[in-house]
């Protein structure tokens, strides 16, 4: 299972993936983006596997936390420096973000992606 983003090639303007992740066959991650807010910066990288950017939420859950809003109900969930797209982007609380919610099936663990 893979997880990536579409874009058009900017040469011949067909649709290309880009940001492809393999991802872990414990992890389902939802296919709605979530718009929230930086609560705590993380500090620390993700625990990375060798198939990728995923870590064992059941080790090493990461030090940062996002904010958001659904149905009325506040949820801070948590993410880690691997999980951000561009690893050079600097956050600060209050940033507003945009992301997906992905699970960890073994533990029911909830965390940005």
């Amino acid at each position: 299972i893979i997880e990536f983003e579409a874009t058009y090639d900017k040469m011949n303007n067909k649709p290309i993936a880009v940001n492809i992740v393999k991802l872990s066959s414990t992890e389902t991650v939802g296919e709605n983006r979530v718009e929230g807010t930086i609560a705590v910066v993380s500090r620390l990288s993700s625990t990375t596997h060798q198939n990728g950017r995923n870590y064992d939420t059941s080790i090493n859950i990461p030090d940062g936390r996002i904010t958001y809003v659904q149905k009325g109900e506040t949820f801070y969930i948590p993410y880690g420096l691997n999980d951000l797209q561009d690893s050079n982007l600097v956050l600060k609380v209050g940033d507003k973000i945009s992301f997906n919610v992905a699970q960890d099936r073994r533990n029911n663990q909830f965390f940005a992606r």
